[in-house]
């Protein structure tokens, strides 16, 4: 089988072998519905991976700018023969390494096509990629190269086991029917460090809550009518959930409306990073609570800030999420110097960065 290039826009591209010369990072910044991340050859950010550069790259001030950086490698398995393997990990703003990310996952397909890691086969039935992040294997499908990319991505079964969200309530709660929500009188048991009830009534706006795990931890709140999903003040409810002492590992927090039984509103505050223009993984848990509830067909689109995914349940629960992957720029940072700005002058822009505008992204 005659194996093609893809037809998007690429730029020169280097062997998966070749390095990078010292100091300077090639990058690309892509985004699933604007929430955006700085992706970067694996071997390229080895030497200086750590809290301190993964913060100089994501700040959107003197750095290139992104919710966090996601750097791709082949993964063990990348034998011609067998399904592209990559290995994707993922850190957030604040230099926290998270675990899984929806958006950040079809940012990986594109970013391995563009910069040669994968070899896309257009006139191929099969279309799959396989994803490694963490201990999981997540499986993609490429659904369309143009106008549009999107993806399809197994993002496995909704969790809703406590242990594996982390979630330690601070007091006992009694058990509930997996088919209901928790109460709003339970959210005490959150154990948040600051007063949920100001700004704003936060439990007369809700009509319940509940937590799962799409390998990482997600708490989401049900809000009561569509005006109220605006109204909560997530920037000041936000941090204080993240970081409430229920969650050992912290936790992303998202805001969620039914509309109908196809659809549902949802906004975000994400662990170590912040609001967000959306959130894969938490599009996906809020999918699996109201669809356990009762709430949602078997198949939904949410509506976040960014855009809207598409998301249905298949076997065993699994939840295949369908989005877009689209690229905001590509650029080269000297990362070295960027560093060095941060340490001596951290209140200037910083150093320049070369910039490589795609054509698409222009328009």
């Amino acid at each position: 089988m005659t194996r093609t290039r893809s037809t998007m826009p690429q730029r020169a591209r280097r062997s998966p072998g070749s390095p990078r010369p010292a100091n300077r990072l090639a990058y690309r910044r892509l985004h699933g519905l604007g929430n955006d991340y700085v992706f970067v050859r694996g071997r390229d950010l080895r030497h200086a991976c750590g809290v301190e550069a993964v913060r100089a790259l994501s700040d959107r001030h003197r750095g290139v700018g992104g919710d966090g950086v996601i750097s791709i490698e082949l993964g063990e398995d990348a034998s011609p023969a067998a399904t592209p393997r990559l290995r994707m990990r993922m850190w957030n703003a604040d230099g926290s390494e998270g675990g899984m990310c929806g958006n950040g996952v079809r940012g990986a397909v594109r970013f391995a096509i563009e910069e040669g890691l994968v070899e896309f086969e257009e006139s191929a039935t099969s279309r799959e990629v396989v994803v490694e992040i963490g201990d999981r294997a997540v499986r993609c499908r490429i659904v369309e190269i143009s106008p549009r990319f999107l993806v399809a991505v197994d993002m496995g079964a909704c969790d809703f086991g406590w242990a594996a969200v982390p979630f330690r309530p601070t007091r006992p709660l009694v058990a509930a029917p997996p088919d209901t929500l928790r109460s709003v009188d339970e959210l005490d048991a959150l154990g948040a460090s600051g007063n949920l009830g100001s700004p704003g009534d936060l439990a007369a706006s809700l009509r319940g809550w509940s937590v799962a795990s799409m390998g990482n931890p997600h708490l989401v709140l049900m809000v009561s009518s569509r005006a109220e999903i605006d109204s909560v003040p997530l920037t000041t409810l936000g941090p204080l959930l993240e970081h409430a002492a229920a969650f050992p590992a912290r936790t992303n927090v998202h805001l969620a409306k039914v509309e109908t039984r196809t659809r549902f509103q949802m906004r975000t505050w994400e662990r170590g990073t912040g609001p967000t223009l959306a959130c894969g993984s938490g599009a996906c848990a809020a999918f699996g609570i109201l669809h356990r509830c009762g709430d949602l067909d078997a198949a939904a689109t949410a509506v976040l800030d960014g855009g809207a995914l598409d998301l249905a349940t298949g076997a065993a629960g699994r939840i295949e999420m369908t989005g877009p992957s689209e690229t905001c720029c590509t650029g080269i940072v000297d990362l070295d110097a960027l560093l060095a700005a941060r340490r001596s002058e951290p209140a200037t822009i910083g150093t320049p960065i070369e910039i490589e505008l795609d054509a698409e992204a222009t328009t």
